[in-house]
């Protein structure tokens, strides 16, 4: 190698000349280098809990309660058990939250939250079906056939010894209704009984009036049991113990004595609203 290549070998590069110089206001005025785009965060990911423990997408997700509102049944205060019952208490649709497991207490049991269910269905003014209201006096009287209501026609005028004969009647009547009353309740007693239905760990009992009481659960069967079992094994064991319910009769002579009650009421109503003058 000759001493020449050798010294162009380590030759510093030459200035540029003056007029090769860059534009210093022009690499000032040059746009700096695009920013990469921020990518969008959805509102899951900014109100995410940073601590929260990861979810795995192999985990199904529990699934919300529905909106049962106006559909005819009701629930216990979470939701966990929602029961339907006929007019007569007895139950004929059930259904238990897929969860419930893990949103009860450790100390509370399945069979509360039913308990609790059937309780607020049984309640006065539970019931959603709308029922026409009673008939007042007036309604009562222009019901009546015509020919009963001629009869009243011909009751006396209004007066002192009428509304006496009236207050006796209706003092004779209040005492035979009370007595009947207590025999006939008595009787009821003594013979209406609760009834249960079973159906592999689960009974079901029915109240001395046929209503769906209380429903019962064997713990080593429930603790291995799914929802659909328990639903299904519920309304059986409802079933069974209705076709053993045997109703006891109630009424009788009071019923007799009811309708004589009735029926003074509207006498009474005929005379203070008389159709037409009488002769």
């Amino acid at each position: 190698m000759t001493q020449r290549e050798f010294d162009d070998d380590l030759a510093v590069p030459a200035a540029p000349l003056a007029g090769d110089w860059p534009d210093v206001d022009a690499v000032a005025a040059a746009p700096a280098p695009a920013a990469e785009p921020e990518m969008e965060r959805s509102d899951d990911q900014e109100e995410a809990d940073p601590l929260a423990a990861p979810v795995f997408s192999g985990e199904p997700e529990p699934e919300p309660e529905p909106d049962d509102e106006g559909d005819g049944g009701f629930s216990d205060r979470d939701k966990l058990v929602r029961v339907w019952l006929d007019d007569a208490g007895r139950l004929i649709r059930v259904r238990v939250s897929p969860v419930w497991f893990t949103r009860i207490g450790p100390k509370e049991r399945l069979e509360d939250r039913f308990r609790e269910a059937f309780v607020l269905a049984q309640l006065p003014g539970a019931d959603p079906i709308e029922r026409p209201e009673p008939l007042g006096p007036l309604e009562e009287l222009a019901a009546m056939p015509e020919e009963v209501r001629a009869a009243l026609d011909d009751l006396p005028e209004l007066s002192q010894e009428l509304v006496t004969a009236f207050r006796a009647v209706a003092d004779e009547l209040d005492a035979e209704i009370t007595q009947a009353l207590a025999v006939e309740q008595d009787a009821w007693q003594r013979e209406a009984r609760r009834v249960t239905g079973r159906s592999q760990g689960v009974s079901v009992t029915l109240d001395e009036c046929g209503r769906t009481h209380s429903v019962a659960f064997e713990e080593r069967w429930l603790d291995e049991a799914q929802v659909g079992s328990i639903v299904t094994h519920v309304q059986l064991a409802s079933d069974r113990a209705q076709e053993s319910y045997r109703p006891v009769p109630r009424g009788g002579a009071s019923d007799d004595l009811l309708k004589q009650q009735e029926l003074l009421g509207v006498a009474i109503t005929a005379v203070l609203n008389p159709r037409g003058s009488k002769s």
